[in-house]
């Protein structure tokens, strides 16, 4: 009988938690935001470049927005990818408008897409160069709740970036033109509710 008692206790308390995460779902409504890191792997092209290899570095995140259902959920996001190397420095993202939509009212599982802008700035000794353009960005995740108002968050993302134009800082002029980059990260974040 000893032998039973533990799987029996074991599959009480995992049928006594199914209903109570599912109730965590149901907490889908109002303010949410999200913040978290990732490991980023980004890539540039431009007119005067050569495509490089993908470098992979931090890649800070954060997404703020109201729920409009059990299945939708407006924001803004910023994605940002950091990497310095020999002194030099280097930033690139997105931000903008995002949608997120969750196929199942009780599953933390969604897919979320955003448009907006694209950034990048750069130390190019013994100046910088920046650029902004058009962006967009799309990812896939999961909140799995951990408290009554607060979700772990797997995801992914990739995002893309037509910049354009790059010039050197305070009005120096051109730098290069064409400048396109993309970036796919896997991260995780603390989402509130």
């Amino acid at each position: 009988m000893r032998g039973v008692r533990l799987p029996i206790t074991l599959a009480l308390l995992v049928l006594n938690a199914v209903p109570a995460a599912a109730q965590l779902y149901d907490q889908r409504h109002g303010f949410w935001a999200s913040v978290g890191a990732a490991y980023g792997s980004a890539n540039i092209t431009c007119d005067d470049c050569q495509n490089g290899p993908r470098i992979g570095s931090f890649s800070p995140f954060i997404r703020i927005g109201g729920t409009i259902s059990q299945h939708v959920r407006l924001g803004v996001m910023a994605d940002a990818w950091a990497h310095s190397s020999s002194g030099q420095s280097e930033w690139l993202g997105n931000f903008g408008g995002l949608v997120a939509y969750y196929p199942k009212e009780r599953s933390g599982l969604f897919l979320e897409g955003g448009a907006g802008w694209s950034f990048y700035w750069g130390q190019v000794t013994p100046d910088d160069v920046s650029g902004m353009g058009s962006g967009f960005s799309i990812g896939l995740g999961y909140d799995h709740p951990i408290g009554h108002q607060l979700s772990f968050t797997p995801r992914f993302n990739y995002q893309y970036g037509n910049v354009g134009t790059i010039n050197y800082s305070g009005g120096l002029g051109l730098y290069t033109t064409g400048w396109k980059q993309n970036m796919w990260s896997l991260g995780a974040a603390l989402t509130f509710h």
